[in-house]
C-alpha cells in the first residue's frame, strides 16, 4: 500500500523572473512582481538591473521594482556587469546593455567564459553595437562601446538570429528591439540558422514582453513568397527563415506580475513521485503553462507513471507494475534530461533521448557529464552524436560503493537529479547519494534541500 502523499510547493519559474525583472527594470514606473524566483541565478540579473540604476525594495510578499524609463547607460569608465555563472543573464542582458549607450563589460565566473555567445555577439555589430572578446573568441568575458542600435544599417531591416545553439540569442534581442532606433526601416527579428533548439522560451519572452506592454507581431513566410500575420500556433512556427517578428520602438511600460511555478524545479519531485513508494503532489503549477518543460508529465506518463490534477495541483504515482524505459525529444526541454535519465535508471529497458546536442553547452557538458556519472549506479551508457542512450542495471540499482561520490560538475540541475538515484523503488535504490558539491544547487533552487527532505527524511 502506497504511503501518505508528499505535497511540494513550486517555486517561481527561473525563466519567467529573468524576464520580468528585465522587462520592470528598464519599464516607465513601478511594477510590483510577486513569485520572483531568488536564488543565485536571478540575484545576478536584480544586481546588474540595479548598477544601471533600476531600484528593487520589498513589499511585503512583493518586490516593487522602479524602472529607468529608457535603455541602459553607462559612464565615462566601462561599467562592470557581473553576470556570475548564470547564462541566463548574461544573454539576456548582454543585448540589453548593447541597445543602451556606453561602455560595459559582461564580466562572469566559473564555466561562464567556456560557453558561447557569438551567436548573439555578432548580430549585435551588425546593428552598429562595437563588441570585443577580452577572453576565448566567443566567450565572454566581452567589452561593450555602444551608442545604441539601429536598423537602418541593415538591409531592408531584417535581422536574422540563429537558435541553433540557444534560444537565448533571440530571446535577447527580442528583449532589447523596443530600444532600436528603427527609423524607416522598421526591424525584423528573423529565426536564423538551421534548427531551433528550446524555442518554448521564447514564447515566454514574448508573453513577458506583452503584459509589459510590448507586444511582437509574428509573421510567417507564405507560399506565395509573402510575409503575413502568423495564423498557426506559435509552437509550430519554429521554421528559420520562415517566421520574423515586427517589434515596435518604445520601450515598457510598468506593470503589476504574478510569476508562475517553475515546471524545471517542480521536475524533480514530480520524477520522485513516480520512481519512489509514494505519491508526489506539486502545487502552484499552470496546467497550460507555455513552459516547455511541462513535457515532465507526458514523459513520466509515457514511463508508466500517473498522473492527476486538482486546480494548480498535479499529482504523480509510481505504477503498481514499475517504470520502462522509452525515446524521447528534449530539443524543446534540455533541462529535463538529467530528470529523466536518473528516472531511467529505475526503470526496466533502455531510455534514448534525441535531440541533445546543446547538452553540451549547458553549466556543464551534461551530455558527457551524464554518462559519466550514471555509471557509478550501474548504468550502462552510450553517446551518439545528438543522442544518449541509457540501459539500467539488469538486476535494478544496487548502492554503489560507500567511498562513491557523484560529480554535479558545478551543474545544479545534476545535482538535483542525482538524489532521484537514491529513492527506494521497486528496481533497488534506497541508498545515500553523496555529491561533491551540493552547494551549486542554489543556482536555481536554494530551498531544494528543505524540499526534498519531505520527500525522503533523513
Amino acid at each position: 500500500m502506497l504511503q501518505q502523499l508528499t505535497t511540494i510547493n513550486a517555486p517561481g519559474s527561473k525563466s519567467l523572473s529573468h524576464r520580468a525583472l528585465a522587462c520592470a527594470a528598464l519599464a516607465r514606473g513601478e511594477s510590483w512582481l510577486t513569485g520572483v524566483l531568488r536564488s543565485d541565478d536571478t540575484a545576478r540579473t536584480m544586481e546588474v538591473l540595479a548598477l544601471l540604476g533600476a531600484g528593487f525594495h520589498e513589499e511585503g510578499e512583493a518586490l516593487v521594482v522602479r524602472g529607468l524609463g529608457a535603455a541602459p547607460a553607462g559612464g565615462n569608465e566601462p561599467l562592470l556587469c557581473d553576470m556570475g555563472e548564470s547564462g541566463t543573464s548574461c544573454r539576456l542582458l548582454t543585448a540589453l546593455l548593447a541597445a543602451g549607450e556606453g561602455e560595459f563589460e559582461v564580466l562572469g565566473a566559473g564555466r561562464m567564459y567556456e560557453r558561447p555567445i557569438g551567436g548573439l555577439v555578432e548580430p549585435l555589430r551588425l546593428l552598429g553595437a562595437e563588441v570585443e572578446y577580452l577572453g576565448r573568441q566567443g566567450c565572454p568575458p566581452l567589452r561593450i562601446k555602444t551608442a545604441g542600435l539601429s536598423s537602418g544599417l541593415l538591409p531592408g531591416g531584417v535581422l536574422a538570429v540563429s537558435a541553433e545553439e540557444s534560444s537565448q540569442y533571440l530571446s535577447g534581442f527580442l528583449l532589447a528591439a523596443p530600444f532600436v532606433r528603427q527609423g524607416t526601416r522598421p526591424l525584423r527579428l528573423m529565426l536564423g540558422g538551421n534548427r531551433a533548439v528550446s524555442w518554448p522560451y521564447v514564447g515566454l519572452t514574448l508573453q513577458v514582453m506583452r503584459h509589459f506592454g510590448v507586444a511582437a507581431r509574428l509573421e510567417e513566410l507564405r507560399a506565395d513568397g509573402n510575409w503575413a500575420e502568423a495564423e498557426k500556433d506559435f509552437r509550430m512556427l519554429a521554421l528559420p527563415g520562415r517566421l520574423r517578428f515586427a517589434v515596435p520602438e518604445g520601450g515598457y511600460t510598468a506593470a503589476n506580475y504574478q510569476v508562475e511555478g517553475d515546471w524545471s524545479s517542480a521536475s524533480y519531485f514530480l520524477a520522485a513521485g513516480a520512481v519512489g513508494t509514494r505519491p508526489v503532489t506539486v502545487t502552484g503549477l499552470e496546467r497550460d503553462s507555455a513552459q516547455g518543460d511541462r513535457v515532465i508529465l507526458d514523459i513520466l506518463q509515457k514511463m508508466g507513471a500517473e498522473v492527476s490534477w486538482a486546480g494548480k495541483a498535479v499529482t504523480v504515482s509510481p505504477p503498481a507494475r514499475g517504470l520502462f524505459g522509452t525515446e524521447v525529444d528534449l530539443g524543446d526541454a534540455p533541462d529535463l534530461a538529467p530528470t529523466v535519465l536518473a528516472v531511467a535508471a529505475h526503470a526496466s529497458g533502455a531510455t534514448i533521448i534525441r535531440n541533445a546536442e546543446h547538452l553540451r553547452f549547458k553549466e556543464s557538458d551534461r551530455a558527457e557529464a551524464l554518462a559519466r556519472e550514471l555509471r557509478k549506479a550501474g548504468c550502462v551508457t552510450m553517446q551518439m552524436p545528438g543522442t544518449v542512450v541509457l540501459a539500467p542495471p539488469e538486476n535494478g540499482l544496487k548502492p554503489p560503493a560507500e567511498e562513491t561520490v557523484f560529480s554535479t560538475y558545478g551543474d545544479h540541475r545534476l545535482a538535483m537529479a542525482f538524489h532521484l538515484l537514491g529513492l527506494p523503488s521497486g528496481r533497488g535504490g534506497g541508498f545515500e547519494v553523496r555529491l561533491d558539491n551540493a552547494d551549486c544547487i542554489s543556482k536555481s533552487y536554494p530551498k531544494f534541500p528543505q524540499d526534498w527532505s519531505k520527500v525522503r527524511p533523513r
